[in-house]
């Protein structure tokens, strides 16, 4: 399935521009605590699809985060989830920015504007997804199995 990929180790392209497949691991590994343990490749690759355009809408709003403020808040978080680590990927506080900003959107007067923004340039976005992470539906990754792979019949109880 490797040879499916979009770029050899992309888990996606984005208008042209990778995202690999190591950052997809290395955003599981790093935020996952932070995720409560539920952080799968998936929904890491959807949080770095979508990013940049989270990122920019925020910033032209004039609330966007600084991978400084991402690290912080990841740091001030740290005790409560029961972690150790003191230094973050480029791609770990890029999916934070882009949390917050998700969040921010929704906590603030304009939020369902920006909410939409947001969401509009995402729809817009050229993205390919390796088959090994699933399809691209416009604004989430999502698995299923190719029709040519058989599904096991459920056991009998």
């Amino acid at each position: 399935m490797t040879a499916c990929a979009p770029a050899p180790g992309a888990a996606a392209t984005v208008d042209g521009r990778p995202v690999g497949e190591n950052a997809v691991a290395t955003v599981v590994d790093e935020l996952a605590p932070y995720f409560g343990g539920q952080l799968t490749p998936t929904d890491a690759l959807r949080l770095l699809i979508t990013a940049p355009t989270y990122i920019d809408v925020a910033a032209e709003a004039g609330v966007g985060l600084s991978e400084q403020d991402a690290e912080e808040v990841l740091l001030s978080l740290n005790e409560s989830v029961g972690s150790e680590r003191t230094e973050f990927s480029d791609a770990s506080l890029s999916v934070v920015r882009r949390v917050v900003a998700e969040t921010t959107f929704a906590s603030s007067e304009e939020g369902a504007e920006l909410a939409d923004e947001a969401a509009q340039r995402v729809a817009d976005l050229d993205v390919t997804v390796s088959p090994r992470y699933g399809e691209w539906d416009g604004s989430a990754v999502s698995f299923s199995f190719p029709e040519w792979i058989e599904q096991p019949a459920p056991e009998a109880a």
